[in-house]
Parts: structure tokens; sequence; C-alpha cells
């Protein structure tokens, strides 16, 4: 608690630091501007008035998340914050306010991952109803020859089937226009079959493993394609993929219940507010009635 009235208080310490330096001989008054004079008083009443319940707020927030913290053994570092800090803010210029906002962050979302769980059962129904999402689409690993005209592309299908395709990566990196893949031999990698342009999918479809197409227009060039290999579509097995959704969910939950640690020990929480313009602070947030 000590640490947190140290940040959170550093709003009325910074105010009162600036009032301090702004006194001249007469405590009284912060500042004369063409005549007219601001009082101290004045100053402190406004930031009273205007500042109190919020400040009240994040004290009681604060406090009683590191109650919470320190029974469950959890510690934010200065380090963490400065790391978070450092962040958050690329410039490197952050205050108290920030420090604060910074420390509270992680002091959620260590309590929050310390408290949620994910029961093996949510885990399965996660997976039933998100069934499309583990589908592995049909794909192929292809090889590409892309050429200018027809001509062209014809004469480098005569010289693929003389060899029967066993010089489709050197035609590739020689006569091949496409940059993405002349240096590779034409290699496209594996490819999902729904991902590819419709003509060279029609074409692909037709082909068995190690064979290659007859040239055919794309746009405006002309295409060779080679079927490496063959990958059919499947779905993935519950125990493929229980981590990746544990993952999730866990993440889900935890950013839910970050909310809920804020939420309901204020609102659980035995209060006495002894200052009335703290209370109507905290009656206008709903934090009280």
């Amino acid at each position: 608690m000590k640490r947190t009235k140290q940040w959170v208080l550093g709003i009325g310490l910074s105010f009162l630091a600036l009032l301090t330096c702004c006194r001249s001989g007469n405590e009284s008054i912060v500042a004369r501007v063409n005549g007219l004079t601001i009082r101290r008083d004045e100053v402190e009443r406004l930031l009273w008035e205007r500042y109190a319940g919020f400040v009240t707020r994040e004290l009681v927030e604060l406090g009683l998340l590191e109650r919470e913290a320190s029974r469950r053994g959890i510690v934010v570092t200065g380090e963490e914050i400065t790391q978070r800090a450092q962040r958050r803010t690329p410039s490197g210029v952050f205050g108290y306010l920030d420090r604060t906002g910074f420390y509270k962050e992680l002091l959620l979302e260590k309590l929050a991952n310390a408290l949620v769980e994910v029961r093996e059962d949510e885990l399965r129904q996660y997976y039933n109803s998100h069934a499309s999402e583990f589908d592995e689409p049909e794909a192929a690993h292809l090889r590409e020859i892309t050429l200018e005209d027809k001509q062209s592309a014809w004469a480098i299908y005569e010289a693929l089937r003389r060899l029967k395709g066993t010089n489709f990566e050197a035609l590739a990196r020689h006569f091949s226009v496409s940059d993405l893949t002349r240096r590779k031999g034409g290699d496209m990698g594996l490819v999902p079959t729904r991902d590819l342009h419709p003509a060279i999918r029609k074409i692909v479809q037709s082909l068995q493993e190690n064979q290659f197409s007859k040239p055919f227009p794309v746009d405006d060039r002309w295409m060779i394609v080679k079927v490496e290999k063959r990958v059919p579509g499947r779905k993935k097995t519950y125990e493929e993929v229980r981590d990746f959704i544990y993952g999730r969910l866990r993440n889900q939950k935890a950013r839910a219940l970050q909310t809920e640690l804020v939420v309901r020990p204020l609102r659980e929480a035995k209060m006495e507010i002894f200052d009335e313009t703290v209370r109507r602070h905290l009656q206008a947030g709903g934090l009280i009635r």
C-alpha cells in the first residue's frame, strides 16, 4: 500500500510542488495575471473538487489489488514497470500517472493469470464448435515457369517433354520471367489449392504428382506448372491443437477476469466515506449509492 500511495498521490504531490514553486512573498497568492490574482486556496479547492474522488478510487482499487496480490505472493517489481513503460512510451518520457497505470496493469495481469482456470470440457467444446478453424485444406507443392508469349511457352514445353520434365528447374531459372520464383527453379512452395488463381487451380487439379502441364494463359502471360507433391486436406486432431486452444481460452478468460478483479472487490467492500465531495464522485461513478 505504501508504494501505491506514493504513485497515486503523485498527482497531488506534483500540484503541491508546483504551488510551492510559484509562491512569492505572499504564500497565499499563486499568480497574478493582468491584475487578476489567483490564490492558493482557490487552486487547492478546485483540485480537490475535481480529483478527490478519482484519487480516492484509485487508492481503493490499487489497495485492494495489492492486498489480494500479497495474499497470493504476487509481486510487481520496479524493473517490470520500467520495461512496460518503455514499450508503451517509445519517447522514454512517462510520469507518476503512467507509472501507476503500468503498475496496475501488471498487478491485474498477474492476478488474473494466477486465478484463471480452463477446464478440459471447455477445450473440447471449443474444438467441436470451431471445427472449420482446424481444417487443413488440400495443398500442392508446385513449380512454375512463366513466359511472356505463347510461342516461347510452347518452345519451353517441347524442351520439357523431350527430357520428361527432369530439366524443369533449370529451364525455370534460365527462361522464367517470374521474379518471385525464377531464382528458386520455379518453386512456389506448398500452396493451398483453394488459394490459387482459378486458371492455375483448374490445371493443378487435373495433374498427378510429378506431372507438368501444357502451356496455358493466365492474364497476359503464359504458364507451365508442375505438381511436385499433393497433400490431401484433413482436420487437425484435438491432441494437435489442444495447447493452442488452451492458450487462446486462457487469454480470453484472463482479460475478462481483469475487469472483474477491479469491480467485484469494490462492490463487496464495506466503505465509510467521510468527505461529501468524495462521496459525490463515488456515487456518480456508481461505486456507492
